[in-house]
């Protein structure tokens, strides 16, 4: 007697086994990719990079410790862990329409609460220049691995994308952020009105975090203040900004970053003390502050081809407008931003709300 006969299942034994397993694997894969949806209610997306830092955020309803696994070279030697986050109680309000027996409509308010927890670990002591890769994990569900990448110690170069006002058409803010990855951007700077109304929970998700999914997972993101923000609470819950992240200044390569707040328009208020410190005393060559349209009502203004172009008063004695204004517009809405000069020194560029523009590469002002 053979030992094929004793030892070989028959053929169809074979195949059952086999689709038996794939079978379980594929719902493997399915009920993994459900609980990290559910687990991973926002993010995970990047905060404030650096040459040798690198923050990762997300938001879970569960309240269980953080991991992040990272490492070089694809692979996940290193991690860091976070005991416990931080609660967010997140109220969305809903309208609700009956219609009584007499054919009346009423309408009812109601206030529906979210009790989630807000993920921020920072990583340090990183290599600059460098490709990692990390995961998430908190209760059991990991994502799958990303990729991020840090500055150099002298980086000559920037690649970036400015856009802002993407509050209200989630739909149209996909599709156009479905484009970033593209040009490999090195960060992202949003200029306010992340979401219709910042004081709705709900809305975060549907309006900001859902349409940028696939991108600040790998690109970090710079945004600013912008009067849909409302009283900016849980926007100031979702960041980690340098400063007291209201308003801040960042600095790569040959870029200085100055992130304005909307809420603060007088000559006198403390964050133009430390815009005009910080303008002054920034040596990079370009110099870019952003920040809502709605410092029109305290700035100085001029006209470039027919476009109104505004300013925060704040640089009214100090520099000069001119040059050039390029109008830019999306999602329906049209707004410019300007290249001004100063007397002597470096260029500057304002990017005011509701704009969307590739900056590959700075174009010099005609001196």
């Amino acid at each position: 007697m053979s030992t094929r006969s004793i030892f070989s299942p028959p053929i169809h034994c074979v195949r059952a086994w086999l689709f038996a397993i794939s079978f379980c694997f594929v719902l493997s894969a399915i009920g993994s990719a459900q609980d990290v949806t559910r687990t991973f209610r926002k993010g995970p997306y990047l905060q404030w990079p650096g040459t040798d830092t690198m923050t990762i955020m997300w938001e879970s309803p569960t309240n269980r410790p953080g991991v992040v696994r990272y490492g070089l070279k694809g692979a996940l030697d290193k991690q860091y862990r976070l005991e416990t986050p931080r609660e967010l109680v997140g109220v969305s309000p809903y309208a609700v329409t009956n219609a009584s027996a007499e054919g009346l409509l009423q309408v009812t308010q109601i206030f529906v609460t979210n009790r989630v927890f807000l993920y921020e670990i920072t990583l340090k002591n990183l290599q600059p220049k460098s490709a990692y890769t990390y995961t998430a994990e908190t209760d059991g569900a990991r994502t799958t691995p990303r990729t991020f990448r840090t500055f150099a110690e002298h980086q000559r170069k920037v690649t970036f994308i400015a856009y802002g006002d993407s509050r209200t058409n989630p739909n149209i803010h996909e599709a156009l952020a479905s484009n970033f990855n593209r040009h490999s951007p090195d960060f992202i700077l949003h200029t306010g009105d992340l979401a219709a109304d910042g004081r709705r929970y709900n809305l975060w998700g549907r309006e900001f975090f859902g349409p940028l999914a696939e991108v600040i997972d790998e690109v970090p993101i710079f945004p600013s203040i912008g009067n849909h923000e409302q009283d900016a609470s849980n926007y100031l819950h979702y960041v980690h900004l340098p400063g007291n992240e209201r308003w801040y200044s960042y600095e790569v390569g040959p870029v200085h970053l100055l992130a304005l707040d909307f809420h603060f328009e007088t000559d006198g208020h403390e964050q133009f003390t430390f815009a005009r410190r910080d303008l002054l005393t920034a040596k990079a060559p370009w110099k870019i502050f952003f920040c809502i349209i709605r410092y029109s009502t305290s700035a100085a203004t001029a006209r470039v081809g027919g476009t109104r172009l505004t300013c925060p008063s704040f640089m009214r004695r100090r520099w000069t407008w001119s040059c050039r204004a390029t109008r830019i517009s999306t999602s329906g809405s049209d707004r410019s931003h300007q290249r001004i000069r100063r007397r002597t020194g470096p260029s500057c560029v304002s990017l005011q709300a509701e704009a969307v523009r590739l900056c590959t590469r700075p174009i010099p002002i005609r001196r």
